[in-house]
């Protein structure tokens, strides 16, 4: 498309239809022009430098949707083939399944998308407390027999309080081999996370989508601020203009995350709104995907 084509479908064709008289002043371009910004602007894959997708999901083998949701390319082949147009090395994901409904099968379908790329995929297990019986059993299958180094527990769904009780097996199993978790918000979120980020200091806590809103930004913002081993991650659809540079100036771009929550959100449009933020590219190949290496390097499965 031309840039004026740009222009028109970006806005200027609604402030005809509306007969704007004036139009808002021009958001400041990021003149930065740096490597990464140049080869995403001429549509190329950063094939050299390393991108991590810390926040994905799946659906199982040759599926196009989860539930009554349309997610094209859900299935762990088409994920990659997607990402490859934006060079993701890595994706760590927990299954649509395993989250919502049925974690025993949820792992499986993570645990065959990661034979199945070995180099590509690294799973989040799930483990709904209100059903599992034998914590020993489950943590071992997950984690030891099938490699998942992630954690995915998921208030919204199940209901539980992080700083339950319930949880205190697999966090200390966790905490002993230097894992991650992947923390989707709950109700009483912050005062869970101080909590269990302060008992269980080996387990890097990644809060999800500290990029939807301002004010989740500053409430994720004042925990990474308490707990050195919170880390924050960018992704929503509703990516706020400028938020992530507000992540960075606050806690420092070693400690923002990228995800994408793909597939039920495209990856490419996340990715873009990180490699457009006004950064330089020293802090983008942090958030990118060094930060997240650094943090499974740490896991000691």
């Amino acid at each position: 498309m031309t840039e004026e084509d740009r222009k028109k479908i970006a806005g200027l064709n609604l402030a005809r239809l509306l007969k704007l008289e004036k139009l808002p002043d021009p958001i400041k371009q990021n003149e930065n022009e740096e490597p990464i910004l140049k080869l995403v602007k001429e549509g190329k894959p950063l094939n050299d430098i390393l991108v991590i997708d810390a926040h994905a999901h799946m659906g199982h083998n040759e599926s196009q949707g989860v539930g009554n949701v349309w997610q094209r390319n859900s299935s762990a082949k088409g994920m990659v083939e997607r990402n490859k147009l934006i060079g993701t090395d890595k994706i760590l994901i927990s299954s649509w399944l395993a989250i919502w409904s049925d974690y025993e099968e949820g792992n499986e379908i993570v645990y065959d998308a990661m034979k199945q790329f070995p180099d590509k995929i690294i799973g989040y297990a799930s483990l709904n407390p209100n059903y599992v019986e034998d914590w020993d059993r489950e943590i071992k299958k997950v984690h030891l027999e099938w490699g998942f180094k992630g954690m995915k527990p998921y208030n919204p769904r199940n209901g539980v309080p992080y700083n339950s009780p319930k949880y205190q097996k697999w966090y200390e199993f966790g905490n002993e081999h230097h894992l991650f978790a992947l923390m989707h918000m709950s109700p009483n979120f912050k005062a869970e996370m101080l909590e269990i980020a302060a008992k269980y200091q080996n387990i890097t806590f990644i809060l999800a989508h500290s990029g939807m809103s301002f004010a989740v930004a500053r409430e994720h913002i004042e925990i990474a601020k308490e707990r050195p081993n919170v880390v924050l991650e960018i992704t929503l659809t509703s990516v706020t203009f400028g938020v992530i540079e507000y992540l960075v100036k606050e806690i420092g771009a070693d400690r923002v995350i990228f995800g994408t929550d793909q597939p039920m959100r495209d990856p490419i449009p996340q990715f873009g709104w990180l490699i457009y933020s006004h950064l330089t590219d020293e802090e983008r190949k942090k958030i990118l995907g060094e930060n997240m290496q650094k943090i499974i390097d740490k896991c000691k499965l």
